[in-house]
Protein backbone atom coordinates (compact mmCIF):
# COMPACT_ATOMS: atom_id res chain seq x y z
CA UNK A 1 0.00 0.00 0.00
CA UNK A 2 2.43 2.29 0.83
CA UNK A 3 4.56 1.38 -2.54
CA UNK A 4 1.29 2.43 -4.10
CA UNK A 5 1.17 5.88 -2.79
CA UNK A 6 4.62 6.60 -3.58
CA UNK A 7 4.18 5.34 -7.06
CA UNK A 8 0.89 8.01 -7.20
CA UNK A 9 3.04 10.93 -5.57
CA UNK A 10 6.00 10.21 -7.94
CA UNK A 11 3.22 10.34 -11.10
CA UNK A 12 1.59 13.16 -9.90
CA UNK A 13 4.94 14.80 -8.81
CA UNK A 14 6.19 14.19 -12.18
CA UNK A 15 2.82 15.33 -14.11
CA UNK A 16 3.24 18.84 -12.07
CA UNK A 17 6.68 19.21 -13.36
CA UNK A 18 5.47 18.54 -16.62
CA UNK A 19 3.00 20.67 -16.65
CA UNK A 20 4.73 23.56 -15.00
CA UNK A 21 7.69 23.73 -17.26
CA UNK A 22 5.09 23.63 -20.36
CA UNK A 23 3.68 26.92 -18.93
CA UNK A 24 7.08 28.34 -17.76
CA UNK A 25 7.71 27.69 -21.62
CA UNK A 26 4.90 29.39 -23.09
CA UNK A 27 5.04 32.60 -20.17
CA UNK A 28 8.51 32.50 -21.24
CA UNK A 29 7.73 32.95 -24.88
CA UNK A 30 4.58 35.45 -24.08
CA UNK A 31 7.29 37.40 -22.00
CA UNK A 32 10.02 37.47 -24.76
CA UNK A 33 7.36 38.90 -27.06
CA UNK A 34 6.12 41.49 -24.52
CA UNK A 35 7.28 45.14 -24.91
CA UNK A 36 7.49 47.73 -27.74
CA UNK A 37 9.43 46.92 -31.18
CA UNK A 38 10.39 49.39 -33.78
CA UNK A 39 10.03 48.38 -37.46
CA UNK A 40 13.18 47.67 -39.47
CA UNK A 41 11.96 46.27 -42.73
CA UNK A 42 8.95 45.71 -44.67
CA UNK A 43 9.49 43.36 -47.10
CA UNK A 44 7.10 41.81 -49.89
CA UNK A 45 8.34 38.72 -50.99
CA UNK A 46 7.23 37.19 -54.51
CA UNK A 47 6.82 33.16 -53.83
CA UNK A 48 7.85 31.88 -57.31
CA UNK A 49 11.41 33.76 -57.66
CA UNK A 50 12.37 34.55 -53.57
CA UNK A 51 12.22 38.18 -55.51
CA UNK A 52 12.24 40.84 -52.54
CA UNK A 53 9.92 44.19 -53.63
CA UNK A 54 8.96 47.15 -51.65
CA UNK A 55 5.59 48.06 -52.76
CA UNK A 56 3.50 48.78 -49.74
CA UNK A 57 5.60 51.12 -47.59
CA UNK A 58 8.42 51.93 -49.24
CA UNK A 59 12.21 50.73 -48.29
CA UNK A 60 12.56 52.39 -45.11
CA UNK A 61 8.68 52.89 -43.34
CA UNK A 62 8.52 53.90 -39.56
CA UNK A 63 6.32 52.79 -36.88
CA UNK A 64 6.31 50.33 -34.13
CA UNK A 65 4.14 47.20 -32.79
CA UNK A 66 3.50 47.28 -29.39
CA UNK A 67 2.52 43.68 -27.40
CA UNK A 68 0.77 44.03 -23.97
CA UNK A 69 0.89 42.06 -21.02
CA UNK A 70 -2.72 41.90 -20.86
CA UNK A 71 -3.13 40.07 -24.24
CA UNK A 72 -3.65 43.28 -26.17
CA UNK A 73 -1.19 44.62 -29.04
CA UNK A 74 -1.50 47.40 -31.62
CA UNK A 75 0.41 48.58 -34.22
CA UNK A 76 1.32 51.54 -36.61
CA UNK A 77 3.56 51.98 -39.57
CA UNK A 78 4.23 55.17 -41.86
CA UNK A 79 5.56 54.89 -45.62
CA UNK A 80 8.69 55.81 -46.73
CA UNK A 81 9.07 58.66 -47.87
CA UNK A 82 5.79 59.81 -46.30
CA UNK A 83 2.74 61.62 -47.03
CA UNK A 84 2.67 65.82 -47.80
CA UNK A 85 0.11 68.29 -47.95
CA UNK A 86 0.74 71.28 -49.74
CA UNK A 87 -1.11 73.23 -46.77
CA UNK A 88 0.53 73.26 -43.33
CA UNK A 89 -2.44 71.11 -41.98
CA UNK A 90 -4.67 68.85 -43.03
CA UNK A 91 -7.95 71.13 -43.11
CA UNK A 92 -6.27 72.47 -46.66
CA UNK A 93 -5.46 69.00 -47.51
CA UNK A 94 -6.84 68.14 -51.37
CA UNK A 95 -9.04 64.89 -51.89
CA UNK A 96 -5.66 63.49 -53.69
CA UNK A 97 -3.38 64.55 -50.54
CA UNK A 98 -5.96 62.94 -47.91
CA UNK A 99 -6.45 59.60 -49.68
CA UNK A 100 -2.41 60.10 -50.28
CA UNK A 101 -1.83 60.11 -46.52
CA UNK A 102 -4.15 57.59 -45.86
CA UNK A 103 -2.83 54.90 -48.11
CA UNK A 104 0.30 56.14 -46.31
CA UNK A 105 -0.64 54.93 -43.02
CA UNK A 106 -1.65 51.54 -41.62
CA UNK A 107 -2.58 50.78 -37.86
CA UNK A 108 -4.68 48.61 -36.24
CA UNK A 109 -5.48 46.60 -32.45
CA UNK A 110 -6.80 44.13 -30.69
CA UNK A 111 -5.77 40.84 -28.98
CA UNK A 112 -3.15 38.78 -29.44
CA UNK A 113 -2.64 34.96 -28.83
CA UNK A 114 0.47 32.47 -29.44
CA UNK A 115 0.70 29.40 -30.83
CA UNK A 116 3.90 27.71 -29.74
CA UNK A 117 3.86 24.50 -31.53
CA UNK A 118 2.98 26.31 -35.27
CA UNK A 119 5.31 29.41 -33.97
CA UNK A 120 2.49 31.57 -34.42
CA UNK A 121 0.85 34.90 -33.24
CA UNK A 122 -2.26 35.86 -33.90
CA UNK A 123 -3.34 38.99 -34.49
CA UNK A 124 -7.34 39.59 -33.18
CA UNK A 125 -8.69 42.49 -34.47
CA UNK A 126 -10.91 44.79 -32.64
CA UNK A 127 -10.29 47.96 -34.87
CA UNK A 128 -8.42 49.10 -37.71
CA UNK A 129 -7.75 51.90 -40.21
CA UNK A 130 -9.55 49.44 -43.29
CA UNK A 131 -12.69 49.14 -42.07
CA UNK A 132 -13.00 45.76 -43.47
CA UNK A 133 -10.14 44.28 -41.43
CA UNK A 134 -12.71 45.01 -38.31
CA UNK A 135 -13.60 41.19 -36.44
CA UNK A 136 -10.83 39.68 -38.51
CA UNK A 137 -7.30 37.42 -37.41
CA UNK A 138 -4.13 37.75 -38.89
CA UNK A 139 -1.74 34.63 -38.36
CA UNK A 140 1.36 35.91 -38.48
CA UNK A 141 4.44 33.14 -38.10
CA UNK A 142 7.24 34.63 -35.82
CA UNK A 143 10.92 34.10 -35.02
CA UNK A 144 13.38 35.90 -32.56
CA UNK A 145 16.88 36.50 -33.40
CA UNK A 146 18.80 38.52 -30.21
CA UNK A 147 16.59 42.01 -30.15
CA UNK A 148 15.20 40.92 -33.31
CA UNK A 149 11.35 39.73 -34.15
CA UNK A 150 10.54 38.59 -37.34
CA UNK A 151 6.86 38.50 -38.39
CA UNK A 152 6.13 36.66 -42.09
CA UNK A 153 2.14 36.60 -42.98
CA UNK A 154 0.38 33.27 -44.71
CA UNK A 155 0.76 33.37 -48.23
CA UNK A 156 -1.69 36.03 -50.59
CA UNK A 157 -2.26 36.79 -54.10
CA UNK A 158 -1.18 40.36 -55.53
CA UNK A 159 -1.23 41.49 -58.89
CA UNK A 160 -1.34 37.97 -60.09
CA UNK A 161 0.88 36.03 -58.25
CA UNK A 162 1.89 34.54 -54.34
CA UNK A 163 3.28 36.73 -51.82
CA UNK A 164 4.25 37.10 -48.21
CA UNK A 165 5.61 39.76 -46.32
CA UNK A 166 8.37 39.79 -43.72
CA UNK A 167 8.52 42.66 -41.30
CA UNK A 168 11.46 42.84 -39.10
CA UNK A 169 11.42 44.48 -35.84
CA UNK A 170 13.84 45.49 -33.28
CA UNK A 171 13.06 45.56 -29.37
CA UNK A 172 12.90 49.29 -27.99
CA UNK A 173 14.82 50.14 -25.34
Amino acid sequence: MMERRCRVFALGFFLLCAVANGASAQSTLREKLIGSWRIVTVETIRQATGEIIYPWLGRRPTGMIVYLPNGYMAVQLMRDPPAKFASETYEGATLDETKDAFLAYYAYYGKYSIDEEKGMVTHHIEGSLYPEEHGINYRRFFKFDGDRLTLVTAPFVEGGEERVNRLVWERMK
